[in-house]
């Protein structure tokens, strides 16, 4: 559905747009590694640890193809919770309302008003993707069905993209770097004095120099919705931009990504990445993970996007295409 604006930004019913994905797309995983769960402190705005509660109210609206200007028919919402990433007790699972027509959704809705407008702000969550069908949204707005006054909004697009904008000031995605699926994967949208910033798993993968914030007195509150079955696990909503999300066992801690796998053969791994000609050589040791097994490849053949591998230690029969390669820094 699309609406016409008088200048304030529209989530159309939050309907997330595909993008065509870049070649060699960057998949940001956790390595394995117990989370610690946030704590509150002077800066936490909200705090929701889905842990078998919530500080929202579950809704869920049928999508019935009415014009915008009132609220969508509500419906019994669809979730559960289960166990989450390690450390992290349970999440929050949400799926479509079965039965329900294209489009309609099952949504978090916290109450307390503009709880994103803030001059400094994050805005930080786990997320679980089993399908690139399936996405989560945020969006800061009076109700589902409403013209205007959507004043922001963070979403994973088809693609697996971050995208984060709020109207009249920042509008920044991920590029390349994309939500992996089958893993819980940290995302963090931040705004400020220092422009905005978004990061997956503690890494940024995006900014803009804007300086602005999600607009304020527009009214309506922060909901989260899902066009499909998805995870969701300890959000936090904070008064600053933070840089460190305590993110368990990044990757900086495992080298240097440096692309994917693209084809797994009898005989050879290949690996996938811009520019990997120019920091893999021969004989060079990668690593991949799968699960709490770590893989150890040998570069055999490095060209200029593709590198021929073969495997030195762990199971070959568990290495899959897409699963994220790095090199541990050659200064240590």
């Amino acid at each position: 559905m699309k609406s016409k604006l008088s200048g304030i930004l529209l989530f159309s019913e939050l309907v997330l747009m595909a993008v065509v994905p870049v070649s060699y797309s960057q998949e940001l995983e956790i390595i394995p590694g117990k989370q610690q769960p946030y704590q509150s402190d002077i800066n936490t705005v909200l705090l929701d640890h889905f842990d078998g509660t919530t500080a929202a109210r579950i809704r869920a609206y049928k999508n019935n193809g009415q014009p915008c200007g009132n609220p969508m028919p509500e419906i019994p919402p669809d979730y559960s919770y289960a166990p989450g990433l390690e450390g992290l007790n349970q999440a929050l699972t949400m799926s479509l309302p079965e039965g329900m027509p294209a489009g309609s959704q099952t949504y978090l809705h916290y109450s307390g008003g503009q709880l994103l407008s803030q001059p400094e702000g994050t805005i930080e969550f786990f997320v679980y993707l089993s399908s690139r069908e399936n996405s989560i949204s945020v969006s800061q707005g009076p109700f589902f069905g409403s013209c205007a006054g959507w004043t922001m909004g963070m979403s994973i697009a088809a693609s697996g993209r971050v995208e984060a904008s709020a109207w009249a000031a920042f509008n920044m995605n991920s590029g390349s770097v994309i939500v992996p699926l089958n893993k819980w994967t940290h995302v963090a949208a931040t705004w400020g004095s220092k422009g905005a910033k978004l990061y997956i798993n503690g890494v940024q993968v995006g900014s803009d120099t804007n300086t602005g914030m999600p607009a304020y007195g527009y009214g309506g509150s922060v909901m989260i919705s899902t066009n499909g079955t998805c995870g969701i696990d300890e959000l936090r909503i904070s008064n600053i931009a933070r840089t460190d999300f305590n993110v368990s066992s990044k990757i900086a801690d495992y080298g240097t990504f440096v692309g994917t796998v693209q084809k797994v053969s009898r005989g050879e791994i290949l690996v996938g990445g811009r520019d990997i000609g120019s920091v893999v050589k021969m004989g060079d040791r990668l690593y991949l993970f799968a699960g709490d097994e770590m893989i150890t490849l040998e570069a055999i053949f490095p060209m200029m996007t593709v590198v021929k591998c073969k495997v030195i230690s762990g199971h070959k029969d568990k290495i899959k295409t897409g699963m994220q390669v790095y090199i541990k820094s050659k200064s240590k």
